[in-house]
């Protein structure tokens, strides 16, 4: 048979004797148009994925891109080559600065020339003395808003430096000034400021009117003695001062300013504590104060840097040499108050900047080297000049080869770099106080400006995943909080923590989901009959089709509570369900072949279905009395919970922590005491058993734990002994005796199972406590919203992706094969777990790589069902945050383009690769089973 020329097929012996029907151009026409479609259809997905991965790395990379700076003013003249500059400040707009004197002279002069004036030339001026005397002593930052001066009685004024500005209408400012023209007091009055400021152009519609602001208050004694060096900050209403005086003595006083409640005048608290140097005052160059009036800080001629504990008399906690010493070193507190800033030299004689951390929690002594928490090399020369910001974590150093960097802190990144110029003349940099500009003071009086872009300066590879040390913590840890309560604290934006809650939060899913997924698609494709398979299926399917958010709305409202409620029953469950089952598999065995004909079909899932119901059963009666036998707290314990305990120093027979370095020894009372213990126990129940307690660390020791922990897997590594060594053995017996005896025997086997597993959980319970705490691992703090509710949820929703796949996996196995196995003599269950299941490996491998993905995405559930807090540690009874969770939560209240903006789509990214790598292992590892199956 041949087709002809016009589509009509014949035969070579008579071609006209059958026809066949023509095929129509239009199944032509529409085969073409489905293949365009499809093909089409399949190019533009994989264009919208490679879009949207692009379009993510660009959304990512300029996190990583770091900043630039860019002269904005050419140098100008402030002040003449031979005047002794203590420190400046610049206004908001970098258009004025205020420059301070040591004689207590200060002047506001401009950076631009304004109508008849040039740039340099003074706008105000005015003194800061006292009864007409210089101060013989400052404590000024460069830009730092607030600073004091000592004189020579012994006297301190405290007080601010900064500009005040407001935005004007055109109405409100005379046409005369408009031109960043000076103004005197009277034009200043009208537009709601006293003194003398200029009016700058803000934009097409608005002026900015700006007023330079010096106001030191009334002097303040501290004795009459001169004071040579000064140290002074601000910590809200609290305020320090140190003072070192010319005969040699120091001190450090706080004033810290309260308001009554019910109103009147403020009260002023004022705390004096002397110390004792251990350097001579001619020997002192440098003199800081920590926060509270804790610490204080020298640093003398030779770079030795020296803390003393004010709380403890003034007496030495830690020393350390920086390299540079003399003269010229800066030291500086970082934004936040807890950081300084040392200015060093390495052995190479570039420039690096060491940080120290003043804190005491976390390090009881706080001495030695644990104390630095970063070096950050520059490519300068020795430093002459450190600044920093009042905004965040930046600071800026210039080298004393003129060259200026700008770094973030906390990111332990370099912002910017750049050669101001000025060579070894460099004296002084300031940092804008919105840090978008750095300004550089030569010895001989000019002063330029560079605008700086910082780009996302507290993001980088180190801050995004590495640990980092935060101020005022006691070390480096992984910490994502994206905002801060105050302008001293700093955003924290660790992804790692968010990477680690997305894998904890999968894996409990993932032990819970797997196990049952593929058991059930074993038991349905191998032991049901294709009747109940029909109906199984597609009710397990069905489950799919739950919304994740109505799964968040159960677990957060309904499992949540429940699994408070019956904790002790619910941990049961997980060993009382399969010990059931097992057993109920004994008596199946043991039962007679006609009666278990009987129950073909639905009846053993029926049976399946009571035997999980008594094993759920089982667990709400044995849980209170595991609870009872292993989590009731001892006599010693309720001594210690009612307060009948002695502290101890030193470790001894029958100590225990109760809390951060406090050691107690439980005591016995007697007499009324007695009384009084037995009324706190009563009153508070503390005798009653309470295994969330125990988890809470109120009571208990390590082995209950462990021995928790130790029965279930305990119990499957003797079940599968006996199974091996044992099973075979008694099989050809149990055939010989009647069904009574077979029931017997396969009860007592249970039994004896579950007193030996209870015998090896209990011998490795006690070796594990000798090591470490479960409750320093696994368990911990119980919160109603945890891993355990999230990991049997987002397990429900996984489940009918792996079983179905895996369903569909083992029944497209090839007949043949079942057939060859049992007739070579192997059961069913041989069968389905040695030929079977190795065959369909890569399916059900597919499946749990599948279901893996639907976990690792997974939002509203963990939304929901967590208390969303970042933290790391496998806690089943913690919550966590994921990243797909964070995303969800802080994105619609991420500014556009800025660094938290930014990081939410490095999650969505991190997440991307995260699920890519998945698939990807997940098909090589589906590859390698086709491949070693191809020939079955």
């Amino acid at each position: 048979m041949y087709r002809r020329d016009d589509g009509i097929m014949t035969t070579p012996g008579d071609e006209h004797a059958h026809h066949r029907r023509r095929t129509s151009r239009s199944v032509y026409l529409m085969d073409r148009v489905a293949r365009i479609v499809v093909t089409g259809g399949g190019l533009a997905v994989l264009a919208a994925v490679l879009g949207i991965c692009v379009y993510l790395f660009a959304t990512v990379l300029p996190l990583f891109s770091g900043g630039s700076a860019e002269r904005d003013i050419e140098p100008v003249m402030i002040a003449d080559a031979g005047d002794d500059i203590v420190s400046l400040w610049a206004d908001d707009f970098v258009r004025g600065v205020l420059v301070l004197h040591r004689d207590g002279r200060w002047e506001a002069r401009l950076l631009e020339d304004a109508g008849q004036r040039r740039a340099g030339e003074p706008v105000v001026s005015g003194v800061i003395d006292h009864e007409g005397a210089p101060p013989t002593a400052w404590s000024v930052s460069p830009g730092v808003p607030y600073g004091a001066a000592g004189f020579s009685d012994g006297s301190v004024r405290m007080g601010e430096f900064g500009f005040d500005w407001r935005l004007a209408l055109p109405e409100e400012v005379e046409p005369e000034m408009r031109e960043l023209a000076i103004g005197d007091a009277a034009p200043m009055a009208a537009v709601g400021f006293e003194g003398t400021g200029w009016v700058e152009r803000a934009d097409e519609e608005a002026f900015r009117i700006v007023v330079p602001r010096v106001e030191f208050g009334n002097a303040a004694s501290l004795g009459d003695r001169t004071i040579a060096h000064l140290a002074y900050r601000v910590d809200g209403r609290r305020k320090s001062i140190a003072a070192v005086f010319d005969d040699g003595s120091a001190e450090v006083n706080t004033i810290r300013e309260t308001r009554p409640l019910g109103g009147g005048a403020p009260r002023v608290r004022f705390r004096e504590t002397p110390i004792e140097l251990e350097i001579d005052v001619q020997d002192v160059k440098r003199l800081r104060v920590s926060d509270a009036a804790r610490f204080v800080y020298t640093l003398d001629r030779t770079g030795e840097l020296t803390r003393y504990d004010a709380q403890a008399g003034g007496g030495v906690g830690w020393s350390g040499r920086v390299a540079s010493g003399g003269d010229g070193t800066p030291i500086e507190w970082l934004a936040g108050g807890k950081t300084l800033l040392v200015g060093t030299s390495t052995a190479d004689a570039s420039g690096a900047v060491q940080s120290y951390a003043s804190i005491t929690e976390g390090r009881p002594d706080n001495a030695g080297p644990e104390a630095m928490t970063a070096e950050l090399r520059t490519v300068t020369d020795r430093l002459v000049s450190l600044a920093r910001s009042m905004r965040d974590r930046v600071f800026a150093v210039l080298g004393g080869d003129g060259r200026v960097e700008v770094w973030h802190h906390t990111a332990r990144a370099r912002i910017a770099a750049f050669d101001s110029g000025t060579g070894e003349r460099g004296r002084l940099v300031v940092v804008a106080p919105r840090a978008d500009a750095v300004l550089v003071m030569d010895a001989s009086g000019a002063v330029e400006a560079w605008r700086i872009e910082a780009g996302h300066a507290e993001a980088s590879a180190n801050s995004l995943f590495g640990r980092v040390w935060y101020e005022g913590q006691a070390g480096p840890s992984f910490v994502y909080q994206s905002s801060a309560g105050s302008d001293d604290a700093e955003t924290k934006l660790s992804i790692t923590p968010l990477l680690f809650g997305t894998i904890k939060a999968t894996v409990f899913a993932m032990l819970f989901a797997a196990p049952i997924g593929v058991l059930a698609a074993i038991y349905t494709s191998e032991f049901v009959s294709p009747e109940v398979h029909r109906v199984i299926k597609p009710s397990i399917e069905l489950m799919a089709s739950l919304p994740s958010v109505v799964l968040g709305f159960i677990a957060a409202f309904v499992v949540a509570p429940f699994v408070r409620d019956w904790l002790p029953a619910v941990l049961v469950a997980f060993v009382t369900v399969p010990v059931v089952i097992v057993i109920g598999a004994r008596l199946w065995e043991a039962m007679p072949s006609r009666i278990a004909r009987r129950f073909d079909g639905g009846g053993k899932l029926v049976l399946i279905t009571l035997a999980v119901a008594v094993g759920v059963f089982a667990s709400g009666w044995t849980g209170p009395l595991i609870e009872r036998a292993l989590f009731t707290p001892d006599r010693a314990d309720l001594l210690v919970m009612a307060g009948s305990v002695r502290d101890v120093d030193l470790p001894e027979p029958g100590a225990r922590e109760i809390e951060r370095g406090r050691l107690v020894v439980p005591v016995e009372p007697e007499g009324e005491a007695a009384m009084q213990v037995a009324a706190t126990i009563a009153q508070g129940e503390l005798d009653q058993p309470s295994l969330e307690q125990w988890l809470n660390g109120a009571f208990g020791n390590a082995t209950s734990g462990w021995m928790l922990l130790c029965f279930g897997p305990a119990l499957v590594v003797i079940f599968l002994l006996e199974r091996r060594f044992v099973g075979r053995s008694t099989a050809s017996l149990m055939q010989r005796v009647g069904t009574p005896t077979r029931l017997m025997v396969g009860v007592a086997r249970s039994v004896l199972l579950l007193a030996a597993a209870g015998c090896v959980a209990y011998v490795l319970a006690m070796v594990a406590a000798g090591f470490s705490d479960p409750r320093d691992t696994v368990f911990g703090p119980f919160d109603q919203r945890n891993t355990l509710v999230v990991g049997l949820i987002m397990g429900v929703a996984v489940i009918p992706i792996i079983y179905t796949i895996s369903d569909d996996a083992m029944r497209s196995v090839p007949s043949s094969l079942r057939a060859a196995s049992l007739g070579a003599g192997a059961t069913p269950w041989q069968t389905a777990v040695r030929v079977v299941l190795p065959v369909a490996g890569s399916g059900i491998f597919s499946a749990c790589m599948i279901g893996l993905g639907r976990a690792v995405g997974e939002t509203m559930i963990v939304l929901m069902a967590t208390g969303n807090t970042p933290e790391m540690d496998w806690n089943i009874f913690s919550g966590f945050r994921t990243l797909a969770a964070n995303i969800a939560v802080e994105l619609p209240e991420a500014p556009k383009d800025s660094t938290h903006y930014r990081v939410l789509f490095l999650c969505g990214l991190v997440l991307f690769v995260l699920t890519f790598v998945i698939n990807t292992v997940a098909e090589l590892v589906r590859q390698r089973f086709r491949k070693r199956n191809a020939a079955l």
